[in-house]
Parts: C-alpha cells; structure tokens; sequence
C-alpha cells in the first residue's frame, strides 16, 4: 500500500509538472524587433533587469537591434550581454576580447547606456539567479531574452534550450525559473520598419558566422558590425582565422 502511495505522487508529479512544463513552452512570448520601438510596455517592467545571452563572436547589428529593443523595454533596468562560455568550444577571439569589443560600443550608443557586457561560465539562468538574489527579488523577475530569425527557423532548437532552462533551475536549485522571451529579426518584405533603426535586409540575416567568413576571405564587413567596432573586430580577427 505504502509503494502504490508513493507510486500515485510521482504520476501526480510527473502529470503536474509536464502540464506546467507545457504552459511555459506555449506561453512563451515571441514578437519582432520592430513591435518593441512601437509598443508600449507595463510600467511595471521598467526597472527589471534583463539578460541577453550569445556568444558575440563577434558581435553584430542584429545583436545590436535586439540589445536596443531590450533597452526600451526595461529603460530603468540594467541589461546584461552575456557572453557564454563553452567549454568544449574553441574561440579565436577571447571572451575578454568580445566583452571589451561590446562595451565600448555601449559607451558610444545613447539608446544602450544601461547595457554592460558581462563573461557567465557556467548556467544563464544560475546567473540570473545571483542577479535576483542581490537584490532580494524572485527569479522571475529576471528576464531571459533570446534573439531569433523566424520561430519557424530557430522555433525547434530554441525550444530544446528553453526546456533545459525551464527545468535546469527547478531540478538542480529547486527555484522558479526565470521568464524567458523571443525577439525576432525584423521581416525584410514586411510593412512598417523604422529605417533608422538599420537595413532589415542585413539585420533579418547576418550572423557571426558570415562576418567571420567575410574577414578570413578579407571581405568588408561595413554594414554588418558596428561603425565603431569595425576596426578593432578585424584586427582582432583576422590573424587568427
């Protein structure tokens, strides 16, 4: 009797969780670049911190877009650029050297003076956990932003990732995990895009992976990285790919 009680808790636990874990995946938020300059945001959120992680190897326009859209969002907050550290990965250009790169583009950009460009080793959601701790908040109030092209692109992986984050925090640390959200890059054949805010064209496709190739063919990469970042990135760069 005692193993059929403890049997009916687990499926009881099992069925709760894999019906929140269910909620979370299809509740997620996901909305372009664009709707973040035209929307209006609860003033409630104006002093939450943010995280926007990625490897900024090296950093680009659309990581740029996504950073000032963040920014809007949460005006009073701080946002962190978090440069994660994989291991089992090998970067020809330090994290020391993309966070460096990352910085002093936000001192020359207005619209990311709350931004700082942070090294996490380890979990991004155990670092938004010592976020929220220092200041005495719940982890959700910690926002997790990921940047995407199109959910049908990315939607798959992105997916895989967001469980991992959803279940690392309440399986290793027995916490609330933080809330995670989606920007997309803006629709180059779409209606609407502030041409101020850059080229949707380039800023709908251009990655990391493609200004490397540029500079290693020593191709211009003007366009797709930041003006003031351009010089330093190729010379960081290009002896080393």
């Amino acid at each position: 009797m005692f193993l059929g009680v403890l049997g009916g808790l687990g499926l009881l636990f099992a069925v709760t969780l894999a019906a929140w874990l269910g909620f979370r995946l299809s509740s997620v938020e996901v909305k372009s670049a664009l709707a973040y300059f035209q929307q209006g945001h609860p003033e409630s959120e104006e002093s939450d911190d943010a995280i926007f992680a990625a490897s900024f190897n090296p950093p680009h326009l659309g990581h740029i877009l996504m950073l000032r859209a963040i920014a809007a969002r949460h005006p009073k907050g701080q946002i962190y650029a978090a440069i994660g550290i994989n291991k089992k990965k090998k970067y020809s250009v330090s994290p020391e050297e993309r966070q460096m790169i990352l910085n002093r583009c936000f001192q020359k950009d207005p619209a990311l003076k709350n931004c700082k460009a942070v090294i996490v080793d380890g979990f991004i959601w155990r670092f938004g956990q010592h976020l929220a701790d220092a200041k005495s908040q719940n982890a959700t109030s910690i926002k997790l932003y990921r940047g995407i092209r199109t959910w049908g692109k990315d939607g798959p992986d992105e997916r895989k990732l967001h469980l991992q984050n959803l279940l690392g925090p309440l399986l290793l640390s027995g916490r609330q995990p933080p809330l995670t959200r989606y920007i997309t890059a803006p629709d180059p054949l779409g209606t609407g895009w502030d041409t101020s805010l850059g080229d949707a064209a380039v800023l709908a496709s251009v990655s990391s992976s493609a200004v490397r190739e540029k500079i290693k063919a020593g191709e211009s990469i003007q366009g797709l990285v930041p003006v003031e970042a351009e010089k330093t990135i190729v010379q960081l760069y290009s002896p080393r790919l």
